[in-house]
């Protein structure tokens, strides 16, 4: 979801993928410590808001997951 918007809002992204906040925060904070995911807080409507983004190297590594993934079901038709 991250790689087809310029950023998400956090509560967003919970309510897409079905995650409780908790499980949601402790998966994105392995992705911002390994710098795939950049993190900005923003007050709007008088609530503070957290707006996610994907990195380049985040980019990059999820299209080389893509296209490890296209070679596995390309294998596989073989």
């Amino acid at each position: 979801m991250l790689s087809a918007a310029q950023s998400v809002e956090f509560g967003v992204l919970q309510d897409r993928l079905g995650l409780s906040k908790s499980a949601l925060s402790k998966q994105l904070s392995h992705l911002v410590e390994a710098g795939y995911v950049s993190q900005e807080r923003a007050v709007r409507e008088s609530r503070s808001r957290l707006w996610l983004s994907l990195t380049r190297e985040g980019a990059r590594a999820y299209a080389g997951h893509v296209q490890a993934l296209q070679e596995i079901v390309r294998a596989g038709e073989a």
